[in-house]
């Protein structure tokens, strides 16, 4: 049965998800896509997902030297004119809203002039190098075809009249970056998905029988040069638990940081694993080390909080606003320092009753009730609106 509306006023009855291409193996962006899309349906809203179509990436397999070129064809090409064709139904009032789920497709709007638009934004990493704004000193800016993408998403993402922020921080590099008044930015926190409150089951069998953990990619600013350089220290202090990295498997610059480190022996990788792997994997770790340089929100912090993990994150937003008053706080830029906190804390336990509690609690707080209702209260300003050419 549909859910009560809680909002006064209209909103959209037919709303237009736009996600992500499907072989850039996004897969965070993915299952907001189906958070959103469910969440709006219990409301009684029809929801459609529509995302650039699989053509020349078929091909990707077999012609593996264009393979990065291929997607641009899907995505930039093709797509833009699926769009086109979709703002005559937005016309007719077939589809009342298009809601761009990514600010990477801020392109796209150029073809969806005269449409209610809206986009969500959960980190502007990219976009702030298309505006020439310094990223960490470590990381590597985009280069030529990928800085003048970024340049054009920009310029198209200002002309966005609405935007939702994931975080406080994401919220704040808006206002910066894209030079928007402050009444355009709603925040409207990711939920954390229900699929991590519920029970895990058994370590996994290939897993150590006690083990830290690191959930993400090789990015920049996932900061897994730093998080060596805190194990590193952790193990000079006596600690001898596993290293184990959930995600993508580690690249040759990662490879030679961890010989240097002399770690590569306690240091081991679960390649892309499922949703229940990672699941299972918080609910028997020791604890999360997530020293992220720059992030969205950080799924990463409730989802181990949710399974009752200590997480060691950030100290910096929005890692302190997803971690909250449950998790613990490091400089991933001393890492001796954030290697003896962790020691420090990990000496106490951390598992107990009452902390597994309001970790679980406090993850729990970030509801699909909350998220779905900040979207429709924004929906319903949105409709409230003139639509801007």
């Amino acid at each position: 049965m549909d859910k009560t509306l809680p909002v006064s006023g209209k909103v959209p009855t037919r709303v237009l998800l736009v996600a992500n291409y499907r072989p850039d193996r996004q897969h965070s962006m993915q299952r907001y896509a189906a958070l959103l899309q469910e969440g709006l349906e219990s409301y009684g809203l029809a929801v459609s997902i529509i995302r650039p179509p699989v053509i020349a990436g078929f091909l990707r397999p077999w012609l593996g030297f264009l393979r990065q070129h291929l997607g641009y064809l899907d995505k930039f090409l093709f797509f833009p004119f699926i769009l086109r064709a979709l703002t005559a139904r937005c016309m007719r009032g077939d589809v009342e809203l298009v809601h761009l789920l990514d600010q990477g497709n801020g392109v796209y709007l150029r073809a969806l002039s005269g449409v209610r638009t809206l986009v969500t934004c959960h980190d502007l990493i990219a976009v702030k190098a298309g505006a020439g704004v310094s990223l960490h000193l470590h990381s590597a800016g985009p280069a030529g075809r990928e800085s003048a993408y970024q340049k054009m998403n920009l310029s198209a993402l200002r002309t966005a009249g609405s935007y939702a922020c994931v975080s406080e921080a994401t919220r704040e590099e808006c206002l910066n970056v894209l030079n928007v008044p402050r009444e355009s930015c709603e925040l409207i926190y990711n939920p954390l998905d229900p699929f991590f409150l519920q029970p895990a089951g058994d370590r996994p069998a290939h897993l150590p029988p006690r083990y830290l953990i690191h959930v993400g990619s090789s990015s920049w600013y996932k900061n897994r040069a730093g998080l060596f350089r805190i194990y590193a220290e952790m193990r000079k202090l006596g600690c001898g638990l596993p290293l184990v990295l959930m995600g993508a498997g580690t690249n040759a610059d990662e490879k030679n940081w961890m010989q240097q480190l002399n770690i590569e022996e306690h240091v081991s990788v679960v390649v892309q694993p499922q949703d229940a792997t990672i699941r299972a994997a918080y609910a028997h770790a020791e604890a999360l080390i997530f020293p992220s340089l720059e992030e969205g929100f950080g799924w990463p912090v409730l989802e181990a909080q949710a399974q009752g993990c200590p997480v060691f994150t950030t100290h910096c937003r929005p890692m302190t606003e997803a971690g909250g008053a449950t998790a613990c706080y490091i400089d991933p830029g001393d890492p001796a320092g954030a290697a003896g906190v962790i020691v420090r804390e990990l000496s106490k336990g951390g598992r107990d009753a009452a902390s597994v509690t309001a970790r679980r609690a406090h993850a729990a707080s970030f509801t699909m009730d909350r998220f779905i209702s900040g979207y429709l209260g924004l929906y319903e300003k949105i409709m409230d609106s003139k639509i801007t050419e």
